[in-house]
């Protein structure tokens, strides 16, 4: 099936031979953006009449010291996962198992259970697992691509997971030794990335180019509002921050810039820099901490600007296709998937991270133009609808489903 087969269909327009797809994950401790995402492809793999099972182990199931500690010296590969993944593969019986986590519990033996099965993996990169210990290429405040042409033992000196040198050696000896033994370039299928830009930092990094598949995330179908289409109106005046508060989502940048601004400011989320951001008491700024899914939807479609100061390389923040399906514009930097998603002066405004004084100028700018600003949120909704609809997301899905489905019933029929 082509993009061009749902292009102007719901969902419940389209239809596609039935597969059986097992979804494979490993919970962090805490819920996450990938649990969001995971869900989001389920729901939609279900409504267009897929069978669809997941299969998942959690981090919070290691609750002892003796857990923990059999989990650190599993962390490069678990037989017991590898069996457990092979019965749950003889169970359902499908036609492809995709990946989303293996971390800590499940292990790159995964990507063994599926190959000795004789069923196709894909597994979805939805951070920098493979390139960094840390997953995220920043460190000390700054974007850190140190390990994407060194060695990954430098995330020991640095102590780059959780801060801890034995539990970063770890994970840096598991990625070494995947890497020599091939693991990811002869075992997993296909690489779904979730931009271009994450696509090129891998590619840096030593994969395949035609490995990869560049699929980005999206909305669900709720948020898909046709109302919201060109809905940016006058009334609007109050920007929002949604996010996690940490150092890295420039959430202290933002605070700088907004000393001084007319425009009031909504900050909305949870994280370690929660009470030092209530701490400051600026006027126009109000911090409500965590707010539910509908509660902070309803504040991205009634707000005049959507803030994105992260300082890190986000790979495909879902909280600016969000903002992009409810016309609200959009003010970020100009860096990583922040920078695929928004192109500056035509579906919004980039400015370099870190620096609050552009920031503030560019919130400035919105405030004294008005319609060109306005307009530059329907642009956004313009481009939503073209790329991030859950239409066009599950098109993209089934084409990289049936390449590999394909692929391997070629290899078997060869032998």
């Amino acid at each position: 099936m082509t993009l061009a087969h749902v292009q102007d269909r719901t969902v419940s327009d389209v239809t596609a031979p039935a597969l059986t797809v097992l979804i494979v994950h490993n919970e962090y401790l805490n819920r996450g953006g990938e649990d969001s995402v995971l869900e989001s492809e389920r729901d939609l793999l279900r409504a267009y009449g897929h069978r669809v099972e997941v299969f998942k182990m959690s981090a919070k199931s290691l609750k002892s010291p003796m857990d923990k500690l059999r989990a650190a010296r599993n962390l490069t590969y678990s037989e017991s996962s590898k069996q457990a993944v092979i019965e749950e593969i003889r169970r359902v019986g499908p036609d492809v198992v995709h990946v989303h986590n293996f971390v800590p519990l499940l292990t790159p033996s995964v990507f063994d259970a599926c190959q000795e099965s004789g069923v196709p993996v894909v597994q979805t990169l939805h951070n920098f697992r493979y390139l960094c210990s840390a997953s995220s290429l920043f460190r000390a405040g700054r974007v850190c691509e140190d390990c994407i042409a060194g060695s990954h033992y430098q995330a020991v000196l640095h102590r780059c997971y959780r801060g801890s040198a034995v539990q970063s050696l770890l994970h840096a000896h598991m990625l070494t030794t995947h890497e020599h033994k091939g693991t990811w370039a002869r075992k997993v299928d296909r690489f779904i990335a979730v931009s271009n830009f994450a696509k090129g930092k891998y590619v840096e990094g030593g994969f395949r180019p035609d490995q990869i598949e560049v699929k980005h995330n999206f909305v669900s179908k709720d948020l898909e509002n046709p109302q919201a289409r060109g809905e940016v109106v006058a009334s609007r005046t109050r920007a929002v921050f949604v996010g996690r508060l940490t150092p890295e989502k420039g959430v202290l940048t933002m605070l700088r810039a907004w000393q001084d601004l007319r425009m009031p400011l909504d900050i909305v989320g949870d994280g370690p820099l929660l009470e030092e951001l209530q701490r400051a008491t600026l006027p126009n700024v109000t911090v409500h901490g965590r707010k539910s899914r509908e509660e902070t939807v309803a504040m991205m479609r009634s707000a005049k600007a959507l803030i994105m100061p992260s300082e890190w390389y986000e790979a495909c923040p879902m909280v600016l296709i969000e903002a992009m399906s409810q016309s609200t514009p959009i003010i970020t930097t100009n860096l990583g998937g922040m920078a695929e998603l928004v192109i500056d002066g035509q579906t919004g405004l980039q400015f370099p991270p870190g620096d609050s004084a552009a920031l503030a100028e560019r919130a400035r700018w919105a405030l004294s133009h008005p319609a060109e600003f306005q307009e530059l949120g329907r642009r956004g909704r313009k481009r939503f609808e073209e790329q991030f609809t859950a239409s066009r997301n599950y098109a993209r899905l089934m084409e990289i489903y049936g390449a590999v489905i394909a692929e391997k019933r070629a290899m078997v029929n060869a032998r």
